[in-house]
């Protein structure tokens, strides 16, 4: 078949693979929003340590004893367990953009009301709202990797974009002590929700124009046909048994260290990273 030239030594077949493929600009899109959703899981993990760290404070403001604080605890848990299932459904339906969008407008939220509680049924009921909004978190950004970069790029886009995790579990307590030497435990509430906030406001304005899709290969699959993997069913079972150990650590360590080790809020702050520090590292060296 002859082929016509678009120019010297260029053809038109050339010509179409070159505007098939994404250019720098699009490349580098990618790449910033890849980021923004690292931030994004970041500061899922920094709102939801605040009440950790604030626990000896706010428990003793409210006259909190441990079991009533576990209650407190497991309104967060409790709506985030129902919202990783149900959110994941819903970022599905109306697309990353706006179901992190969504998702991070009510955890932010959710995250400025603290600073309005009055006592334990309040509290719940703010932290019940913050997992409403923190379960389509990790979905959103597992998504957003898995639809704009090609497979050879996908891994290491979903481990930026979930690493922020890391990040925020290290940077919430020594910050959220600091927050509260100069703005009480209710101005430190009030701030990670304006962070948030911040955020969702970038995330708008850049994710005007969404990162091209890139092309799946092979068929798609279904739930069922996951679920019926051995293997698949093994890592459930793992993180069924560690995210337990995991979230016990990260709710209670401060309450103990306040309790037995007779520790400050600002002690707490400038110790308690160091655990998900060590943690960070053993994922990747594991």
């Amino acid at each position: 078949m002859r082929v016509r030239t678009m120019g010297p030594g260029l053809s038109s077949k050339a010509s179409l693979d070159s505007s098939s493929s994404p250019g720098k600009a699009a490349i580098a899109h990618r790449w910033l929003l890849c980021w923004l959703l690292f931030a994004a899981t970041a500061l899922s993990f920094l709102d939801r340590q605040v009440l950790s760290v604030l626990a000896p404070r706010i428990t003793a403001e409210f006259s909190m004893s441990n079991e009533v604080y576990s209650r407190v605890v497991f309104g967060f848990q409790a709506s985030y367990t129902v919202m990783f299932a149900l959110g994941g459904r819903f970022v599905d339906m109306v697309g990353t953009r706006l179901g992190m969008a969504a998702c991070l407008a009510i955890w932010s939220i959710a995250s400025g009301l603290h600073a309005l509680t009055r006592g334990p049924v309040s509290l719940t009921a703010a932290r019940f709202l913050l997992g409403l909004g923190e379960g389509g978190c990790f979905p959103a950004a597992a998504r957003g990797p898995a639809q704009w970069f090609p497979a050879d790029k996908r891994a290491l886009a979903m481990g930026i974009a979930t690493g922020g995790s890391a990040l925020g579990a290290v940077i919430a307590p020594p910050l959220t002590a600091y927050a509260a030497a100069h703005l009480g435990w209710r101005g430190t509430f009030l701030l990670t929700g304006l962070l948030g906030l911040v955020w969702l406001a970038v995330w708008l304005g850049v994710t005007r124009k969404d990162a091209p899709e890139a092309k799946n290969s092979g068929p798609r699959t279904s739930l069922l046909s996951w679920l019926s993997q051995p293997r698949v069913r093994w890592v459930m079972l793992a993180r069924f048994l560690f995210d337990p150990v995991f979230y016990f650590y990260m709710f209670w360590i401060p309450q103990y260290l306040h309790r037995e080790r007779n520790m400050s809020v600002e002690q707490i702050g400038s110790s308690f990273w160091i655990p998900f520090l060590v943690l960070g590292f053993s994922q990747v060296a594991g």
